[in-house]
């Protein structure tokens, strides 16, 4: 009985010890995903919502932020006003595509439908060839993509993502005029910590982990709970 609590008090430490771990291990892979090498996207080749065949040279004149998105994606849906902030100010500056990195559940309809009733004016276009998946890995979505003029990728940002954030890191290759910055910061969305922890919830690393950390609790919480000890009588 003795050794059988002493191996009882020894697993629960021991899981508790890989509790942690799996936590660091959680909050590193969280951090480090959205951390990409810098290559050219080359000849990338995607689908529009006309059915037209486009390759991502044609874009290479002008910055190019990429919307790493999918039509069943709340969180993709909330930067859509981002985006048209960031359409409407500096279309001078650069090109913008909205990218379905979900060629298996997302068709052309289904994505020229998003499209409308966001009454979106740029581009919007699906990998139907996984050509972007396969190079830039993404892992989860949104993913914005911001590629210069020789079309290597500067930035990456994960998760919903504000216009002023992204006019911000545009505005170190294109500058545009402080005020203009300001009026944008003053003007975004107040619900913005709701919108990042509905897409925290949407990303797949933190559902694996959280269902491990659960069933590690439960375990040592129920399954190897320490039984009390048999009353014995006394000998008188």
């Amino acid at each position: 009985m003795i050794v059988f609590r002493e191996a009882n008090i020894y697993f629960q430490q021991w899981a508790y010890t890989h509790l942690v771990k799996a936590l660091r291990i959680m909050l590193f892979l969280i951090i480090f995903s959205s951390l990409y090498p810098s290559s050219a996207y080359s000849e990338i080749n995607v689908i529009t919502t006309e059915n037209t065949n486009i390759s991502f040279s044609m874009f290479s004149k002008k910055l190019l932020l990429v919307d790493g998105m999918a039509t069943w994606c709340s969180s993709c849906r909330i930067e859509m006003d981002y985006l048209k902030n960031v359409k409407n100010i500096m279309q001078e500056q650069l090109n913008l595509i909205s990218l379905s990195l979900s060629p298996n559940s997302d068709t052309i309809e289904k994505l020229k439908n998003f499209k409308n009733e966001y009454s979106a004016e740029w581009i919007f276009a699906l990998d139907v060839n996984s050509e972007f998946i396969d190079k830039f890995r993404p892992v989860n979505i949104p993913t914005m993509y911001l590629f210069d003029e020789e079309g290597i990728l500067r930035k990456v940002w994960q998760g919903i993502t504000t216009s002023s954030d992204i006019i911000k890191e545009i505005n170190k290759y294109s500058k545009l005029d402080d005020s203009k910055l300001e009026l944008i910061e003053n003007g975004e969305s107040d619900n913005l910590a709701n919108s990042l922890i509905d897409d925290l919830i949407e990303n797949n690393l933190f559902k694996f982990f959280s269902f491990i950390i659960i069933v590690l609790i439960i375990y040592t919480k129920f399954v190897l709970k320490p039984k009390k000890p048999s009353k014995t009588s006394q000998i008188n």
